[in-house]
C-alpha cells in the first residue's frame, strides 16, 4: 500500500472510517506467509467488529497482522479497538515500524497503539490510550530514536511489558497511569528492560514508578553497557506515591551514569523506591538531586538491598516526622552497601537507617553512620546542578572540595564505574 487509502490485502473491509465484520478494522493481513509494506498512508478511524465471529477476539483497529508486516511514513490516528487490543495495530506476526506516527488511538484491553511484538524506529506516539500500556502492549520489543507523549494507561501510561524491551534515544513526557492504583506512568515493566541514552520527564501514577515501575530487571545504562558507549539517561519530574522516579517492587534495578532530579512521591522514595523487601538497586556514577517525599527518602527509600558507588546525592528532601531527606533504609529490611559516595545539602537529614556498609563516603551532617566522614557543606563543595560537558546535567565538585581525589582507585576502575566520569 503506498501513496494514499487502499482496500487491499485479504481485507474484508478497507481505510477510513470502515468497521470491518472481523478483525483488522482497516486491514487484515491474515496469512503467516503474507509479507506487507504499508508506506506514506494514512488509517483513520478503523475499528474491528465489536462481537467478531468464532470468539475471536476484536483486535487491530487499524491493522491486525498475521504476517511480516513493515509501516513506514504512515500516520494511525482514531483507531480503536474496543473492546480488544492494539487500537492502532494488533501484531502476531513480525512488524517494523519507521518513522510513523500514532495519536488518538484506543485499545480497551491494552496496547492504544501497538499491541504484539515490535521494532520501532523513529516514530512517535502521542494521546494514545490503553488499560495496560497506552500506547504499546509488548512481550519483546526495540524502541529507538521515538517519542512517547501523554498517553494513558492504567498500568504503563505509555508502555506495558512482561518480555524483554529496549529502549534507546527516546523520550517519554507527560504520559500517565493515573487511576489510584496505576503504576508506571511512562513505563510498566515487568519483564527484563534495557534503557539507553533516553529521557523520561514529567510522567506520573496514581501509586507507585512515576517514571517506570519494576517489578522484573531493569538496567539503565550506557549504551553497549559495560562495552560503554557513554550515553546516560535523565528521569526528572516524574511523580508518583511511591517511587517517583522509579519504582523497584521485588524486581531487579541497575542505574548507571545517570540522573534523576526533581522527582517526587507522595510517601516515599522521590528519586527511587525500592519495596516489597526483595528486590534490588544499584545506583553507579549517577547524580540524585532535588527530589523530593512526602514522608521519607527523598533521594532513595529502601526496603531491600541497595548499593551506590561513586554517586552524589545533593538537595533531597523529606518530612521532619520521617527524615531521611538523601538515603532512607527501612528499618526492618533496608540495607545500603555506599562507597565513594556523597550525600549532602538534604532536607531533614541526609540518611535515616543503621544498616550502612562500605567506606570512602561523605556526609555534611552528622545523620549518616561511620562509613560516612563527616564534614561542612562548604568544605564538600558542590557546584549545582548544571551542564558540565556531559549528556545530561550532573554536579560538580568545586575547586577545593574536600572530594577531589578521595575515593578508592580500585572501586573507580572495576566496573561498572571503569574510570570514567559521569
Amino acid at each position: 500500500i503506498e501513496n494514499g487509502l487502499a482496500r487491499v490485502l485479504d481485507c474484508p473491509d478497507g481505510l477510513g472510517g470502515f468497521s470491518s465484520n472481523f478483525c483488522g478494522g482497516g486491514i487484515l493481513i491474515r496469512y503467516s506467509s503474507s509479507t506487507v509494506t504499508v508506506s506514506n498512508s494514512i488509517l483513520s478511524g478503523n475499528s474491528p467488529a465489536a462481537d467478531p465471529p468464532n470468539g475471536h477476539f476484536a483486535s487491530g483497529g487499524g491493522i491486525e497482522n498475521f504476517g511480516a508486516l513493515t509501516v513506514s511514513n504512515t500516520t494511525f490516528s482514531n483507531n480503536g479497538a474496543n473492546p480488544g487490543t492494539g487500537g492502532g495495530i494488533a501484531n502476531d506476526g513480525t512488524l517494523t515500524v519507521k518513522g510513523s506516527s500514532f495519536s488518538n488511538n484506543s485499545a480497551a484491553e491494552g496496547g492504544g497503539a501497538i499491541a504484539g511484538i515490535a521494532t520501532i524506529l523513529d516514530s512517535t506516539f502521542t494521546s494514545n490510550s490503553g488499560s495496560a500500556g497506552g500506547a504499546l502492549f509488548t512481550a519483546h520489543a526495540i524502541i529507538t530514536n521515538s517519542s512517547f507523549s501523554s498517553n494513558s494507561g492504567f498500568t504503563g501510561g505509555a508502555i506495558k511489558t512482561s518480555g524483554t524491551l529496549s529502549v534507546t534515544g527516546s523520550t517519554f513526557s507527560n504520559n500517565s497511569a493515573s487511576s489510584s492504583s496505576g503504576v508506571g506512568g511512562a513505563i510498566d515493566n515487568g519483564g527484563t528492560l534495557t534503557l539507553s541514552n533516553s529521557t523520561l520527564s514529567n510522567n506520573s501514577s496514581g501509586k507507585n514508578g512515576g517514571g517506570i515501575n519494576n517489578t522484573g530487571t531493569l538496567v539503565v545504562v550506557p549504551a553497549g553497557s559495560t562495552t560503554a558507549t557513554f550515553t546516560i539517561s535523565t528521569f526528572s519530574a516524574n511523580g508518583a506515591e511511591a517511587g517517583g522516579g522509579i519504582n523497584e517492587s521485588g524486581g531487579s534495578l541497575m542505574v548507571v551514569n545517570s540522573t534523576l532530579s526533581g522527582n517526587s512521591a507522595t510517601l516515599a522514595g522521590g528519586g527511587i523506591a525500592n519495596v516489597l523487601g526483595t528486590g534490588t538497586v544499584t545506583v553507579a556514577n549517577s547524580t540524585v538531586a532535588g527530589n523530593s517525599a512526602g514522608e521519607t527518602g527523598g533521594g532513595l527509600y529502601t526496603e531491600g538491598a541497595a548499593a551506590i558507588t561513586n554517586s552524589t546525592f545533593s538537595g533531597n528532601s523529606a518530612t521532619p516526622l520521617s527524615s531521611g531527606g538523601g538515603i532512607a533504609l527501612s528499618g526492618s529490611f533496608g540495607a545500603a552497601t555506599v562507597n565513594n559516595s556523597i550525600v549532602a545539602n538534604s532536607t531533614h537529614g541526609n540518611c535515616l537507617g543503621t544498616a550502612f556498609s562500605g567506606s570512602l563516603n561523605l556526609s555534611d551532617d552528622v545523620s549518616c553512620p561511620f562509613i560516612f566522614s563527616t564534614t561542612s557543606s562548604a568544605a564538600i563543595n558542590l557546584g549545582p546542578l548544571a551542564g558540565n560537558g556531559g549528556p545530561t546535567q550532573t554536579i560538580a565538585l568545586l575547586a577545593g572540595s574536600v572530594a577531589i581525589d578521595a575515593g578508592d582507585d580500585a572501586t573507580c576502575a572495576a566496573a561498572p564505574i571503569n574510570n570514567l566520569d559521569q
